[in-house]
């Protein structure tokens, strides 16, 4: 069997994601023993993913959303629960708000440390949406933040536009998170803003 028939086979058995990786496995003829470090490192769990235990457990607050510059907040109730998963590789996050008429807005997140690239990445998916965000980022040991870019999807123009977004940490039982859009134009404005404490 040629390896693209064994793949879409995978993808029909197993589904897309995981063929994506089986797809991605190593090519050529790569030394035994670069081989063996580089596959190593690339499944080690290690202190950048410790680094995120401060995101665990359950928290509530309050979040505000601007959806233009000058625009009123829109501001809401929210509750995030974050647990690991996959062995300590990843964060799963899942959040809830009551949104205005009665609507529950309802979020998933992943976020992890890509050890083959050294960055910090995230995925954002939402009932109000049928578009998964990704971003990458960094973190801040000593302020204790996490610094997050990406192009976020704009529905309106059917463009991506640059977004980042800031997590501070420095208080272990209230977490800030703020995110930046920008206007067609390029101007950045303040799009949101997440004040959570722990409740567990």
């Amino acid at each position: 069997m040629s390896k693209r028939r064994m793949s879409l086979v995978v993808v029909a058995c197993c589904g897309f994601a995981f063929a994506a990786g089986f797809v991605a496995a190593p090519t050529g003829q790569p030394d035994d023993g670069a081989m063996m470090q580089a596959m190593a490192r690339a499944t080690t769990v290690g202190e950048h993913h410790k680094a995120l235990e401060p995101l665990l457990g359950n928290w509530e607050g309050t979040v505000k959303f601007w959806m233009a510059p000058d625009a009123e907040p829109q501001e809401f109730h929210g509750s995030i629960h974050r647990e690991w998963a996959l062995d300590g590789r990843y964060i799963f996050e899942h959040v809830t708000s009551e949104m205005p008429g009665g609507s529950t807005f309802r979020g998933m997140g992943i976020i992890g440390y890509n050890t083959v690239e050294n960055v910090y990445e995230s995925v954002w998916l939402e009932n109000q949406s049928t578009y998964m965000s990704f971003m990458t980022g960094k973190m801040d040991p000593e302020k204790h933040t996490m610094s997050f870019t990406g192009k976020i999807l704009d529905p309106v123009s059917g463009q991506r536009n640059k977004n980042s977004d800031t997590l501070n940490m420095s208080d272990p039982k209230r977490h800030v998170s703020v995110g930046y859009s920008r206007t067609p134009d390029g101007k950045e404005y303040k799009c949101f803003e997440g004040v959570m404490e722990k409740v567990d």
